[in-house]
């Protein structure tokens, strides 16, 4: 009694809103991963068990640990959690939160809402309407560019370069009971690809997903579209994974090894069949994948011999990208062997990736490690471990002709400061196609480095973050002709008021080595990029949200100097009663080039995302309307609507983009629609 009284004086202080940072480090991270990969974020999986939480709570009985992640709970939160409920058993009210080490107030505050403490829970273990009881929802989403790009506009002959409609197309449909069961299907249609028609019926992109969860020794089963997460991500990791973030949090790995596939991005996911089984202190999955990939194979007298890269822009559009479309064959097999007690673990991963020709890049300096043949295995140890406020991580692979390892530790050092380092080295031979590791390349291989950063908290409104990476590239890379060297160090600074304003600063600076000019040459020089950013945000009550950003860039190569600024204003309005929001933004921006390109994240349709890359001189501006309402009609469903219109104008050129997407004007308009049937 007297636990639970105290337990429920220091809970009365649940009186906080959730944290606007993070929210906003999950948009910086957005970004960073975007500048790195240089390619739109196709994956909404987050996304989507993110609204399954909304929709329904997740029994406390029944709390997973990948459940927790999404909450981004650092390590050491979790491996609390892990400890509490090992030693105590699952909390029965959600005062008991308070009493996990590690978990503060806005953490329980943040997850309150997706948790339920009711002892009935849960769906009724007797018979049941599946149909019924089960959480059904459809989303027809559709846009377009209003301008003609090269690609769309007719020749003399009256054809055009793309084959399909300028409309972007997009449909999925899935069902998920108790969390037990989840299946869907999925259509994409990109801009300029064919529907419906011979070759690509019924859509470009067809996925589909069955996923069964079982409670004795299988405890899931895949078949259809899935994805694998081993280890730190030096054999395969499809799930997003960001690096060197706001905070530190994403420097290590974590997630379910097998999950259900249902994005529209059309590359990174495995097609056939899995299975996750378990028994005491062990765990194992195996999996099988075939299907097609996008090449351009090399032909000697009508018969494929090789291929020299895989097309992963997921565009079938002209006649040279829809010859290359599902040419190559793809036979992938793996397995994950893992053994954990306490907070020790301990995995064992494999993995044999085969095509059907042979993989032969183009001979060049400096892809001279690079892999070339028809099957490659991949073999992985990754381990951790944690004790008190410790916790340590690390794999080390084989793949290709090299090795790759990766160790780090994640410490709490004080209440208020956490620490964390992180060693890697990834041989120029080394070879892994999904591998997704922490790393300064998208690629993991010819590599070394080392990183740290800090996290300090001097009081409840403050926090102060920063990092430093050292790294080097034992071999040449593309536009690099010598081994070379490079740094970056970020700071950010953050004060914020609970309900009311979030203010920061970020200093960031970045030096690699390239040639010094696009000839053949071995002269390298350092390239120099400093990035400064301040950001405001006050929010008014629970319906009005306002934010502006100020950034600037400054980048150097010798004689070589560009320098960027970007300024925007945000606003949100959340109507009471009625279910609608309006969202809108000005954005003025003025660089001296691409290079010196500023990202900046915007507000999307539900299970989309916005980061485009502004660069020359111009304007920018979107307005966003949703909303949603029950209707009796078909049963008991929730509609719900997106309707967006953005345009960028440019005041210092007559065109944008390039090649078959130049659009001769100064402007480009996009409105995008979205409908949500949740029943």
């Amino acid at each position: 009694m007297i636990k639970n009284i105290a337990l429920l004086i220091c809970c009365l202080q649940l009186v906080q809103a959730v944290s606007a940072q993070e929210e906003e480090n999950s948009r910086i991270q957005l970004e960073q991963w975007t500048e790195q990969q240089e390619k739109e974020i196709e994956q909404d999986d987050i996304m989507l068990e993110w609204e399954q939480l909304e929709r329904r709570p997740v029994p406390i009985s029944k709390l997973t640990t990948e459940q927790l992640i999404l909450f981004g709970l650092t390590t050491l939160q979790l491996q609390s959690f892990q400890e509490y409920v090992r030693l105590f058993g699952f909390p029965t009210e959600k005062y008991e939160l308070q009493a996990i080490p590690y978990w503060d107030i806005g953490l329980i505050k943040k997850i309150l809402p997706y948790l339920d403490f009711s002892p009935t829970s849960g769906l009724n273990p007797g018979k049941i309407n599946a149909w019924k009881e089960g959480d059904h929802q459809l989303m027809i989403r559709t846009s377009r560019v209003l301008e003609k790009s090269k690609g769309f506009q007719r020749d003399s002959t009256g054809k055009s370069n793309y084959t399909g409609s300028p409309q972007r197309l997009f449909f999925r449909y899935t069902y998920q009971l108790d969390r037990s069961v989840w299946l869907g299907i999925s259509m994409e249609k990109d801009a300029g690809e064919r529907f419906g028609r011979k070759g690509t019926i019924p859509a470009d992109f067809t996925g589909f997903h069955i996923f069964l969860k079982g409670k004795k020794i299988i405890k899931a089963l895949a078949l259809g579209d899935y994805t694998i997460n081993a280890g730190q991500g030096l054999v395969v990791w499809q799930g997003m994974a960001f690096g060197k973030g706001a905070d530190g949090a994403g420097i290590f790995r974590q997630g379910p090894i097998l999950k259900p596939y249902r994005s529209a991005g059309e590359i990174n996911f495995f097609r056939g069949t899995a299975m996750h089984m378990a028994k005491g202190k062990w765990e194992s999955v195996t999996w099988l994948s075939k299907k097609n990939r996008s090449a351009t194979l090399q032909y000697e007298q009508e018969t494929p011999v090789s291929f020299s890269s895989i097309a992963e822009s997921g565009y079938h559009r002209s006649a040279t990208e829809l010859a290359a479309r599902n040419k190559l064959k793809e036979l992938v097999a793996g397995t994950v062997l893992r053994f954990q007690r306490k907070s020790f673990r301990i995995s064992l991963n494999n993995l044999v990736q085969q095509f059907s020709v042979p993989w032969l890049p183009k001979e060049e300096p400096y892809n001279l490690h690079y892999f070339r043949g028809r099957k490659s295995s991949h073999h992985s140890l990754d381990y951790s471990f944690g004790k008190k406020q410790f916790f340590l991580f690390g794999e080390i692979a084989k793949g290709g002709k090299g090795w790759g390892t990766i160790h780090g530790i994640i410490a709490s050092v004080d209440p208020k400061i956490d620490w964390s380092m992180v060693y890697r080295n990834f041989r120029p031979g080394y070879h892994a196609y999904y591998a997704n590791a922490l790393a300064e390349q998208a690629a993991i291989r010819n590599e070394e480095g080392i990183y740290s950063s800090w996290q300090i908290r001097p009081g409840p409104e403050w926090k102060l973050h920063f990092y430093v990476d050292f790294f080097r590239f034992p071999w040449l890379r593309f536009r690099t002709d010598a081994p070379s060297l490079g740094r970056e160090g970020r700071l950010q600074i953050q004060w914020e008021k609970r309900r009311s304003w979030l203010i920061y600063g970020v200093f960031r600076s970045q030096s690699k080595m390239e040639n010094l000019s696009e000839l053949n040459s071995n002269s390298v020089v350092p390239v120099v990029q400093q990035n400064l950013r301040l950001h405001i945000q006050k929010t008014y009550g629970k319906q009005w949200l306002f934010s502006t950003r100020l950034d600037q860039v400054w980048f150097k190569k010798t004689s070589v100097r560009q320098k960027g600024w970007g300024l925007y204003a945000d606003t949100k309005f959340q109507f009471p009663g009625i279910g609608w929001q309006l969202a809108g933004r000005l954005h003025w921006f003025k660089t001296d080039g691409y290079t010196s390109r500023i990202y900046a994240y915007e507000r999307d349709l539900l299970y989309s995302y916005s980061i485009p890359a502004f660069f020359d001189h111009g304007w920018r501006y979107y307005l966003q309307w949703q909303g949603k309402f029950k209707q009796k009609i078909l049963g008991s469903t929730t509609i719900k609507w997106w309707l967006r219109w953005s345009k960028t104008t440019y005041t210092n050129k007559d065109s944008s983009g390039s090649g078959w997407d130049e659009i001769q004007d100064s402007g480009r308009s996009e409105w995008k629609f979205q409908l949500l049937f949740d029943w």
